[in-house]
């Protein structure tokens, strides 16, 4: 049960090897930069609560106990926990963390809450390369790892709550997400907002009767939270499982200046939730690979990926190619009728200069029934030649306008025939699964 509750120490505080026992408190104390807490060891229900860090922790092979608490501590830039370990139910809710806060190889026993936390940019929980033994005796040539106790694989990350957490940029890669991992809303999502260590009038701790623990100065929130990203998270390599979760309000950015390497991380969720047989966030991460996939291409090819997304949703929609179908044909029917005005001077025949609203009425039929391949319904010629006079210059420009109808038309045909088979891919899936484990 030892006590540092408000100390405040200085630079190059150095704590390697320290041993604590359960229940040590650290409730509001500040460690200066480059504090060292390599292969330190912490008991059961320790409590961080509101500490500081200034920068460049160092927590390489430390391990805590179970139910340890970090509520609202803050670590600067560069804290390294690199092979720490924690056992069942630590709670990191409300903290931030700094630039490039590294957990390469850091093991979590499970019900661990990283809620309504801040990250700073470059954050790492990468897997390892390498085991901890050969790491550490890389490290540490001159010392043994007797104090280390791992009892599961260290790339695993099991029951984990990010809820209402905002990420800046963050990396995932090798991990194994076992039991239940929450992107979305906290647990809870309201609640009390811890603001600071309560202090009578002489600016003393003020300690609860029962427990011996300080007491926090409290204060009521209703606000909600939900998970966000700066930049796309990248789980390349990464296992996971049904219980992993991303909740459907979390927002990504889908313009982000590294083009590619975003399409990237996208395209790494979208096959993992593809695997998942999960085809609404499959196609989530679809749209954001391919949005940006187009912020990489130039000219033509670019415009194309944009008209491919605005008339489609990337193959997705089915209503937007219909609306296509209804609306294309009024338009180009609006387009020709403005371009007889233009010309219509050079028009001889009396019944072309005058160029009458029933004219246009007739383009249009015209034009609808020319963009319906369905067999029974091909009457368009018939009602081009009762207001097209043959061998006539009209004749042709409504031949060649009738072909880029024709064209548009299968195009539209054709994007709904594929957002039919991309949308009812579950189905189709589940009852080839079905066929082959009756």
């Amino acid at each position: 049960y030892a006590r540092f509750d408000e100390a405040n120490f200085g630079y190059l505080i150095n704590f390697d090897g320290a041993i604590w026992g359960e229940g040590s408190t650290f409730f509001g104390t500040v460690f200066g930069m480059d504090s060292s807490f390599k292969h330190c060891q912490w008991g059961n229900n320790s409590r961080f609560d509101g500490s500081v860090w200034m920068g460049k922790a160092n927590f390489e092979c430390a391990s805590w106990g179970r139910s340890c608490s970090f509520i609202g501590a803050t670590w600067g830039d560069f804290s390294k926990f690199h092979f720490a370990y924690w056992e069942f139910g630590v709670d990191f809710s409300d903290s931030t963390f700094g630039w490039e806060t590294n957990f390469y190889g850091a093991q979590f026993e499970g019900k661990s809450l990283f809620e309504k936390v801040k990250f700073g940019p470059d954050v790492s929980f990468r897997t390892a390369l390498v085991g901890i033994q050969s790491f550490y005796e890389t490290e540490h040539s001159d010392k043994s790892l007797k104090n280390i106790n791992r009892t599961k694989n260290q790339n695993v990350m099991s029951d984990f709550s990010f809820g209402g957490s905002a990420f800046d940029s963050v990396d995932f890669s090798g991990r194994e997400f076992a039991g239940h991992t929450n992107f979305g809303y906290p647990i809870s999502r309201s609640g009390p907002k811890r603001i600071s260590l309560k202090k009578d009038e002489n600016n003393r701790l003020v300690f609860a009767r029962s427990g011996g623990l300080p007491e926090w100065e409290i204060e009521c929130s209703t606000a909600t939270h939900i998970t966000s990203f700066t930049s796309p998270p990248i789980f390349h390599d990464c296992k996971i499982g049904q219980g992993f979760y991303i909740h459907p309000d979390v927002k990504f950015p889908i313009i982000h200046s590294d083009g590619l390497r975003a399409a990237s991380a996208y395209r790494t969720l979208k096959l993992a939730f593809s695997k998942l047989q999960a085809v609404h966030e499959e196609q989530k991460f679809f749209r954001l690979e391919m949005r940006h996939e187009a912020s990489q291409e130039q000219g033509l090819k670019r415009l194309m990926y944009i008209l491919y997304g605005e008339i489609a949703d990337y193959g997705l929609s089915i209503s937007r190619p219909i609306i296509f179908l209804i609306i294309f044909p009024i338009v180009l029917s609006l387009l020709f009728y403005a371009f007889l005005i233009l010309i219509k001077q050079y028009f001889s025949n009396d019944y072309y200069h005058q160029i009458p609203a029933s004219l246009w009425w007739s383009w249009l039929t015209w034009s609808f029934f020319s963009s319906i391949p369905i067999p029974g319904l091909d009457v368009g010629k018939e009602i081009r030649n009762s207001f097209v006079q043959p061998g006539t210059f009209f004749q042709f420009i409504s031949v060649f306008w009738e072909a880029i109808q024709k064209l548009l038309a299968f195009i539209g045909f054709f994007l709904i025939g594929l957002a039919v088979r991309n949308l009812f891919k579950l189905k189709y899936q589940l009852s080839t699964i079905t066929k082959e484990f009756p």
